[in-house]
This record gives structure tokens, sequence and C-alpha cells, in this order.
């Protein structure tokens, strides 16, 4: 073999010995908060939607430590904090967004109420109405819901709010606590949305049946929220 060649070989081979150690494997925490950070604007939505950012604030925090205790092993000390900063950020932001929201979303003059209010508790005889629901009697309440699908017209003036949108999914009767017909003021139509929606108006205990728009189920229904608006 050659000098020359003798020299290539050895460049090759301490080539080959610098390219492997560079090599650092990426630090899966610092990778997964990152990700997580890119998903954190979804807090803005609701407050279980919160655990995206938190626990990406976790991850980045533990793929920093690891990365800064292994840096000739691990890479992704920048995803690492990238993902803390946009989680922490999301964290912080979203949840005094939807604080915010909580404190003013109830118009004046109205009572936040809810669907416990209106079922009996657990363990005694199923009473419809509640003692609580017959006090709420010709007062002004808000409640948040999902509207329950009824027939193909995706249009309302009268529809039935229900407390999971598991009863609208999957079908059934939901129970009599769990389900207020709503009737809007006015007579301008509620498109159909499989999202919550927050209605205020006047309350009414008054047990009847009541038929759907546009396929004639008729359904038991306790309570009702007169001269609505919806959100």
């Amino acid at each position: 073999m050659t000098a020359e060649a003798q020299i290539d070989d050895a460049q090759n081979v301490s080539g080959a010995e610098v390219d492997y150690e560079q090599y650092r494997a990426m630090c899966t925490p610092a990778a997964l908060s990152f990700a997580l950070g890119l998903l954190s604007p979804l807090t803005f939505l609701s407050w279980g939607l919160g655990a995206i950012p938190l626990l990406g604030l976790l991850l980045g925090i533990r793929g920093w430590r690891q990365v800064r205790a292994r840096p000739s092993e691990l890479a992704g000390l920048r995803a690492a904090q990238l993902g803390v900063i946009f989680c922490a950020v999301f964290l912080l932001g979203g949840w005094s967004y939807l604080a915010y929201d909580y404190a003013t979303e109830v118009p004046p003059g109205y009572e936040r109420i809810s669907y416990a209010q209106l079922r009996p508790p657990a363990g005694e005889q199923p009473v419809v109405p509640t003692i609580q629901a017959s006090d709420l009697n010709g007062k002004k309440v808000f409640l948040k819901g999902y509207i329950y699908p009824q027939g193909e017209n995706q249009k309302y003036v009268r529809f039935l709010l229900c407390r999971d949108n598991g009863d609208c999914c999957f079908g059934g009767t939901p129970p009599l606590g769990d389900v207020v017909m709503v009737l809007i003021e006015g007579d301008q139509p509620v498109r159909y949305t499989p999202y919550l929606r927050k209605v205020a108006g006047k309350f009414r205990v008054e047990p009847s049946q009541v038929g759907a728009e546009g396929n004639g189920t008729v359904q038991v229904v306790v309570y009702h929220i007169e001269e609505a608006v919806v959100q």
C-alpha cells in the first residue's frame, strides 16, 4: 500500500470517529415537550385541554435537565427550551382567558345554574322537579349544554338542551334532570352544532310533552328556558 493510500485510510477512519463522536440521541422528553407546545393553543377551548401545556411544561423541564446533565450523549436542548416557553405561555394565557370568560359570561341579572340542581341526589327517589329547581321557577337563569339533534332540520327556534353530548351522539332518551326545552326569543333560529352552547332566559317548571321538530318524536320535559338568548 502506498503512503498516499495509507494517509487516505487514516483520514477516513478519523472522519468516521469524528462523526461517531458528534452523534447524539434526541432527548425524548424534549421532543415531546416541543410537540405539546405546538398543540398548547388548544387550551383556549376548554379547561380540560389545559392538561396539554401542563404536561408539556413538565416534560420540557425534565428534558432540559437531562440534556444539561448529559450534553455529550443527548441533543434537544433548544427543543426543550422552546417547549417550556410555548407551554408556559399558553398555559398561563389559556387559563387566564378561560377564567375571565367564566367570570363574565353570565349576563347581568341572570343566575348561573347547573344540572346538579335539576337532578335528584344520588341514592334518593328520582323526584323531578327537585326542590332547588322549583325555587328557580320564574327566575332568569344561565345554563350551558349541548343541542340534542332532532330530525333533519338543522335550525331550531326551540330545541332540547342536554347536559352531556353523549346523550346527543349515542341516542336514547336523556334523564329528565339532564334535559331542558329551550324556546328562543323572537324568530331567529339557532343552527345545530355539536359544541357547548350558552343559554340565558327565564326558567319555568312545567311537566309536559313536546314534539321534536321534523320527526314527530315525543319527549317528556319538565324544565323549560323561555325568551332564550343562545350563544
